[in-house]
């Protein structure tokens, strides 16, 4: 079995995320201390311009120790990488495995979370989230972490559960099978057009989550030790 994780990093005007993306992968190479082995994929959508995100990458890329994920970067224009659901749509259409993980970048995959979407994933369902996470108990200590004032993060100790109920942007899943059928959204004229300001809006997540239920249903899932990192500032300006 295998995992695609699509996640996106726009890191000119708030570098912080591109700190979020070193925790990612850091997370994901701590997958090759298991000996529970997935081939994992993680692309990552971004711009040829943004330096912040571009040095993130060259340094895992040239970090020593086992590489325990494959890293394919997916190169935008601007105006296609802030509405997300055009790069999310290319690597639906074109992924070879059997399952996809609509990510973003301040989200931290362990190897029991990523084992439980093998194994939980029910047959009746076209998509499934996470029923709860652990995220950070507030948004300073996430911009600490970025800013490197705090080096480390401390499991269990900076996170407290948070209960989802229903399948946010971040969070969905879908079986390979179907992400190569239907894309995300790749028939919506409106959610594969480019726009002129970064991140204006977020409900692409809610028409995708309609046009998954034309193939199944959406389904909470018990998906243990998914975390998430909080911050003060956002690159987004709302949704419309």
């Amino acid at each position: 079995m295998s995992l695609r994780i699509v996640t996106h990093c726009y890191a000119r005007e708030l570098p912080q995320y591109a700190a979020f993306l070193r925790h990612q992968m850091q997370a994901l190479d701590r997958l090759a201390d298991s000996d529970y082995h997935l081939p994992v994929v993680l692309s990552v959508c971004c711009t040829a311009f943004d330096v912040p995100t571009w040095k993130a990458v060259h340094e895992w890329m040239k970090s020593p120790g086992q590489k325990a994920f494959t890293l394919n970067i997916v190169c935008l224009p601007e105006g296609e990488l802030w509405r997300r659901s055009i790069g999310r749509n290319k690597i639906a259409l074109s992924c070879t495995e059997d399952f996809v993980w609509f990510a973003d970048v301040d989200y931290l995959p362990t190897m029991e979370f990523i084992r439980g979407i093998h194994e939980e994933f029910p047959s009746q369902a076209a998509m499934i989230y996470p029923n709860e996470i652990w995220i950070q108990k507030t948004h300073e200590l996430g911009d600490q972490l970025a800013s490197g004032e705090r080096p480390h993060i401390l499991w269990k100790l900076d996170f407290e559960r948070k209960h989802y109920s229903r399948a946010v942007g971040g969070v969905q899943i879908v079986r390979g099978e179907l992400a190569r059928k239907i894309g995300y959204l790749n028939n919506n004229e409106k959610w594969q057009r480019p726009v002129a300001e970064p991140f204006k809006s977020f409900r692409d997540d809610l028409a995708f989550r309609r046009e998954c239920r034309k193939h199944g249903q959406v389904v909470g899932v018990d998906l243990p030790e998914l975390y998430r990192l909080r911050h003060t500032k956002t690159t987004y300006q709302g949704s419309t």
